[in-house]
């Protein structure tokens, strides 16, 4: 009798089991089913990397609605941008644009972003002397400069550009330049030791990178379903909560990803660091682009604040933070070109005059909030512009 019954409840047992399993079958199809035909996609973009820490997923594609709304592709070789071949085209003008997620734009279709517009634009160019315009975009999310050197040097000089554009963003890119001040350390760093740079290549020794790299040809397969996209949104989600909770309220109230730190002159060792390795970087870029025989061009991208429209909401933001204005940034990297000789296009003045006058946001989408975030597309097109009309002043 005590057999029959223990082999009794192993069988419910096994049934519930069974059960459950199954439940969780259907409501993981039904899930899938539904999110399809809902439109849900938030594909995976990203892959690592030793040389870099992360670079986009060759041959990745999908809808990116988290802030704006476009189709991304990325292309055999690993860039948001169509095919290019290696060789360069003959009677091709070939430009390479460096940067991080706002030259990256994920935010903005195909054809939008500064770089596309840029090409479009030096077509016009007379300098050109009847060659064509290439442009071919190496942005990332989430690079520094040091990790747009070493992209330059290990991927975009094969491409033999006759001119080398560094779209610098100060709202972040200094902090990502610095071990003690970036929180996503799974990267490559440099520091100065004897006024020489010196590459940290720590990370490749970090149990989180290590474990990430070691799994992401079995999480690979999973990267299609919806659901699978759907929960890492919602984790991601909650780590910015997170995060920004830790932050306070000054930090809760600056637009996503930027730091208000820039718009200061360095108060502790630790900026000053993070700036010197900056500049020393750029500087470096500069030299490995001219030993190439290259022109080399830096950007300024403005911060969101800078060009917000309206001038009581830049007055609050400077008020909070005791600030006397938002140029910093700016003049710094133009004293700083001044001195080095590096070409620097500062543009936080002109997105300024041209967002207030027009009243029209520069940055920010409707399903965000405007005003803050990465370029929308008449933030994109005013850089496009401004930079065709810069690189067409010299042959």
């Amino acid at each position: 009798m005590m057999s029959k019954a223990v082999s009794s409840r192993v069988r419910n047992a096994l049934i519930n089991v069974v059960l459950i399993l199954s439940s969780l079958v259907v409501a993981f199809v039904l899930a899938e089913i539904v999110l399809r035909v809902l439109g849900y996609s938030n594909p995976v973009l990203w892959t690592y990397d030793d040389t870099v820490g992360s670079r986009l997923y060759g041959g990745a594609e999908g809808w990116f609605r988290a802030e704006g709304e476009a189709y991304i592709k990325i292309n055999s070789a690993g860039l948001r941008d169509r095919e290019h071949s290696v060789a360069k085209p003959p009677n091709t003008v070939r430009i390479a644009v460096l940067g991080d997620s706002m030259t990256e734009a994920l935010q903005v279709p195909s054809g939008k972003p500064f770089w596309a517009i840029l090409e479009r634009e030096l077509k016009g160019c007379q300098r050109l002397a009847g060659k064509d315009a290439e442009v071919i975009n190496f942005g990332v999310s989430g690079y520094g400069t040091a990790q747009e050197l070493l992209t330059y040097s290990h991927w975009a000089a094969a491409y033999r550009p006759d001119v080398t554009v560094l779209a610098f963003y100060a709202g972040n890119d200094v902090r990502n330049n610095s071990r003690a001040l970036e929180p996503n350390t799974l990267r490559p760093f440099f520091v100065l030791r004897n006024d020489r740079l010196v590459a940290d290549n720590s990370f490749l020794d970090d149990p989180a990178y290590v474990s990430f790299k070691s799994t992401f040809d079995y999480r690979k397969k999973f990267f299609g379903f919806r659901t699978f996209q759907l929960m890492r949104q919602l984790k991601s989600v909650f780590d910015t909560w997170v995060e920004v909770r830790a932050a306070g309220p000054e930090v809760a109230n600056l637009e996503a990803g930027s730091d208000d730190h820039v718009f200061f002159a360095p108060k502790t060792k630790e900026w000053s660091g993070a700036w010197a390795v900056t500049e020393r970087l750029i500087v470096a870029l500069r030299d490995a682009v001219g030993a190439s025989g290259g022109r080399f061009v830096v950007v300024s991208v403005p911060i969101g604040i800078q060009a917000y429209p309206d001038p009581n909401v830049r007055s609050e933001f400077m008020r909070t933070r005791r600030l006397t204005d938002l140029g910093y940034p700016d003049r710094r990297m133009e004293e700083f070109g001044a001195t080095t000789g590096v070409d620097i296009m500062t543009l936080g003045q002109t997105f300024q005059s041209y967002a207030e006058k027009n009243r029209t946001y520069l940055y920010g989408f409707e399903n965000t909030k405007l005003g803050t975030g990465h370029l929308n597309e008449n933030g994109h097109r005013l850089i496009g512009e401004l930079l065709a009309a810069h690189l067409c002043q010299q042959p």
